[in-house]
């Protein structure tokens, strides 16, 4: 009876064993289940990962290339904001000159302009002084050809 007893036990505790074998697997099965599916997860997670950090390198190359360009149109603004600076003060010097010689060609005019007149005042003194010369010689004129009419009347008749 012992052994048939023990045998009962043993049966007993095989089936203990074996629900616990059972309920273990279940438990095994359940977590390699949600091993599975967090395994899954975090591929997907990694997968978007490697995408956003993809978009990151191209929205960081386009930022770089936007501050590459950004410096060099910095650079040719200021080389154009020179060169105009330069051709301001070449305009400067050059508009300089030109009142400078305005200047001069206004005395010169001025000076020619005095001559000029001082020219013609004293042709007009010598126009009259002539004209006075060609009266009293007119006069004198006159006067001899009205004393040559008067001889010759006289020696007419």
């Amino acid at each position: 009876a012992s052994s048939q007893e023990e045998l009962e036990a043993v049966k007993v505790q095989l089936g203990e064993a074996e629900a616990q074998a059972a309920s273990s697997g279940g438990v095994a099965a359940e977590l390699r289940a949600e091993v599975l599916e967090l395994r899954e997860q975090a591929a997907g997670h990694m997968e978007a990962a490697q995408r956003a950090s993809a978009e990151l390198e191209g929205v960081t190359a386009d930022r770089d290339e936007v501050l590459r360009d950004l410096e060099k149109t910095e650079h040719e603004c200021e080389a154009a904001r020179e060169e105009l600076e330069n051709e301001t003060q070449a305009f400067r010097a050059e508009l300089e000159g030109y009142e400078a010689r305005g200047a001069e060609l206004e005395e010169a005019l001025e000076e020619e302009q005095r001559m000029a007149m001082e020219a013609a005042a004293q042709h007009q003194r010598e126009l009259e002084a002539r004209d006075k010369d060609h009266a009293a010689a007119l006069s004198a004129l006159v006067t001899r050809t009205s004393a040559c009419e008067k001889r010759a009347e006289a020696a007419v008749v």
